[in-house]
């Protein structure tokens, strides 16, 4: 700060801004990694400022603490032979205050009530005909409890800096508040060898949600120079309404009839069927869907044999059933969906004021007065060109649906053992994915590989953003996202599992699945992770690859055993050494499928109002290259380093990367949990547990979802010149769980 202050005269710095500087930004303390910003005019001798890291752990204790509380009453009570009323209240409040950030005052925490009451009351008419009805009301309620800092800039940043200047999160103040009442009855009536069951399901959900992006204002200058003098400074905040009141009624009614055909075959017949309705018209004038009919058929078949010959051998008599069955099933659309079409012009708009110059933007108290949608059109704004997200946009809703398949033999065996050996399949169909449907392309893009155009160039007209000439489909309008059910996905496993029942003080379980899981993406707000819009806008087919959440092994342990205790007659001694319980789930798995992506814009993309639109690119890679090698591509479309394994395509190349959707893995799973229980018998009825609960208990590294990873042509790759997200050995290496060992210990009185 020295020497910003004694320059300060001659380069027409603010001492405010200065001042800002200093009592808002700690001196730094880690010199490990250290770069120099000029903020000489132009043309100048340079005025280099230093700068380097502070490290708020290696100056105070960063703690964190998190609390939950929760409370639970249940009710039982019998009103004669024929009616039984059932009751439950749950309650609990966690608070995360948040995790410590690099600066103090950064943090952003959260904060979560739920509340669950549940009414069932059941009444006999017969021994043969028994209904059943239920009220359920859900709520949750989260808040994000916001740092100082937070709160007093809203969103700040100076450019040029690499981030050292940043406050704030443009993305909140937020909340939600969920809503949930539930309506049901279930009537069952056996007679013959049918056991039938109708029954209606209808909710009310509320949804109360708080959210738009840059709600509470943001000031950006350009770079440390303009700060400092205070020039060229940009205000953004968002205009209009960001509350959404969302209402929608979901009914759902079934028959079902499970029929035992003969004493060892059953069969399970059903449908069902779903209706979601549209909340308000955030949907784009979409109609619900009227069309959600879900047939259900099972069986079980227990093929009885004589215990001899081989035959007996493999079923053991009546130990070996088959099972299968067939479903078709609904989901509901994703509410959060809401979030993005709810802000659609003349609903909400981002307003931008600038450059400003002499104002004191870095004080809050001299920000604008709070803009409204018409200032967009009064400061000369065109709605036309405005950015707009839309759902299943007039018409009817394409409800997400499953098929689900299985077929499994299960054969008992020593008593005691249960051997499961399964296929289990999915087919996913109209899952929800966004598309840019005003696509466009730069010109240079086209004009370099106009092979890869020509079957959307037809449609696309010639014309001019920010000076340069583009091809779009409509120069009139802006970005136009839309999302419907355009993904799928497929599931295939082998599942086979071996199950001890409680014995002896000793129960466990061991369950091994091989599967392949395939889709074309996960997740509509999942950005790169999920692949939420196409590589390729051209041709979205190339998207199918391994969805991120397929594990092809995947292997689990758990186990109960009650550790024998002493047997005499002691009280003292018997109360201490018996009465011990202890447990544990072990899990090894595969690694979490990724996707290397270009940081040009290969295709030539015009940039769309989410910047996954243009950049969600995959590199190509060369199979017989060396890995630690990244290479561009020359004029002719072939890689400069011919060695090289990843090859990087230069922005407007018009080049599709050939590396396929999640084709990278990382590391797998290799976690232990286990609890320790003491049961203290205090009276007849009383009870103390004492539970330690460890998590991770070898500390092992977990590998989880990594963050996006790009390479560019001068990414280095090596042991000692790791960059971005890249590790040495592979990519991915970031994605591994942040924290290690936790327990938790527990102390329960039961009466």
């Amino acid at each position: 700060m020295d020497l910003i202050r004694a320059n300060a005269a001659a380069q027409g710095f603010k001492p405010e801004a200065i001042d800002f500087l200093a009592n808002t930004f700690p001196v730094a303390n880690d010199f490990s990694t250290r770069f120099n910003v000029n903020v000489a005019a132009p043309g100048q001798p340079a005025l280099l400022i230093p700068f380097a890291r502070f490290n708020r752990g290696a100056v105070e204790t960063l703690k964190y603490d998190t609390n939950f509380h929760r409370f639970l009453v249940r009710l039982d009570h019998r009103f004669g032979e024929k009616d039984q009323l059932f009751g439950r209240y749950l309650f609990d409040d966690s608070d995360d205050p948040g995790m410590p950030a690099s600066l103090r005052g950064q943090e952003i925490g959260t904060a979560v009530r739920n509340q669950s009451l549940t009414l069932v009351h059941t009444h006999v008419f017969s021994p043969r005909a028994v209904n059943e009805f239920r009220f359920a009301y859900n709520r949750r309620a989260i808040t994000f409890p916001l740092g100082e800092t937070v709160r007093r800039f809203g969103a700040f940043s100076i450019g040029g800096v690499g981030g050292a200047f940043n406050l704030g999160n443009i993305n909140f103040p937020q909340f939600r508040t969920d809503n949930i009442y539930q309506y049901a009855n279930k009537y069952t009536f056996t007679f013959g060898r049918h056991s039938l069951r109708a029954g209606v399901d209808i909710r009310r959900v509320q949804l109360n949600s708080f959210f738009a992006p840059i709600v509470d204002g943001q000031v950006t200058y350009p770079n440390l120079r303009a700060f400092l003098r205070d020039e060229n400074a940009t205000f953004n905040q968002y205009a209009g309404e960001a509350y959404v009141p969302s209402r929608l009624t979901e009914l759902g009614a079934f028959l079902q009839d499970d029929l035992r055909l003969t004493p060892n075959l059953t069969l399970n017949l059903g449908v069902r069927y779903e209706y979601t309705g549209t909340p308000f018209n955030y949907f784009s004038n979409a109609k619900p869907d009227i069309n959600n009919w879900g047939p259900r058929f099972g069986f079980a078949w227990n093929p009885k044999t004589e215990r001899t010959g081989f035959w007996g051998w493999l079923t053991g008599g009546d130990k070996l059933v088959l099972r299968g069955g067939y479903s078709l099933t609904y989901d509901q659309i994703f509410q959060n969906v809401l979030l993005n079409t709810s802000r659609n012009y003349p609903r909400g708009v981002q307003v931008a004021l600038g450059p400003i110059s002499g104002q004191r933007l870095f004080l809050r108290s001299n920000w604008p007065s709070p803009p409204t949608p018409q200032d967009f059109v009064r400061l000369g704004g065109n709605p036309d060109l405005l950015p707009y997200r839309y759902f299943s946009l007039n018409k009817r809703v394409s409800q997400p649906y499953t098929n689900q398949y299985s077929l499994t033999i299960q054969r008992q065996f020593l008593n005691d053992y249960v051997l499961s050996i399964g296929y289990v399949g999915t087919r996913a169909l109209k899952l929800i994915r966004e598309y840019e449907t005003n696509i466009g392309f730069f010109k240079a893009a086209v004009d370099r590989n106009p092979s890869v155009y020509q079957s959307v160039l037809p449609f696309l007209q010639l014309t001019t953003r920010s000076g340069q000439p583009v091809y779009l489909r409509d120069p009139a309008r802006g970005s136009i996202l839309v999302g419907d059910g355009h993904a799928q996905s497929w599931y295939n496993s082998l599942q086979v599992s071996v199950d001890k029942r409680l014995s002896r003080g000793l129960q466990f379980g061991a369950a091994y699945t091989y599967s392949s899981y395939i889709s074309t993406s996960d997740d509509i707000l999942g950005a790169w992770l999920a692949q939420t819009l196409p590589a390729n806008p051209i041709n979205a087919r190339l998207d199918r690859g391994r969805s991120i959440y397929d594990r092809p092994h995947r292997f689990v342990i758990n186990y109960v055993w009650d550790i024998p205790g002493y047997k005499g007659e002691r009280g003292f001694l018997r109360q201490t050494l018996s009465g011990w319980r202890l447990s544990g789930i072990t899990t090894f798995q595969s690694g979490t499928p990724y996707s290397v992506f270009n940081n040009n814009n290969a295709l030539g993309i015009l940039p769309g109002q989410i910047t996954t639109i243009a950049f969600s690119q995959r590199v190509s890679i060369n199979p017989g290259g060396d890995p630690l090698l990244v290479t561009g591509v020359g004029a002719d479309g072939r890689p400069i380093n011919p060695n090289a394994y990843w090859i990087v395509p230069g922005t407007n190349s018009g080049i599709v990367g050939n590396s396929g959707r999640n084709r990278f893995r990382t590391e797998g799973v290799n976690n232990f949990d286990m609890a320790l229980v003491k049961e203290i018998r205090i009276a007849e009825s009383h009870h103390l547990q004492i539970r330690w609960e460890v998590f991770n208990v070898f500390n092992h590294r977990q590998f989880i979802y990594p963050p996006p990873n790009f390479l560019s042509e001068t990414t280095l790759l090596g042991p000692t010149q790791p960059d971005l997200n890249l590790g040495w050995s592979h990519l991915g290496l970031t994605g591994a769980t942040p924290g290690g060992r936790s327990m938790i210990f527990t102390v329960r009185y039961n009466f």
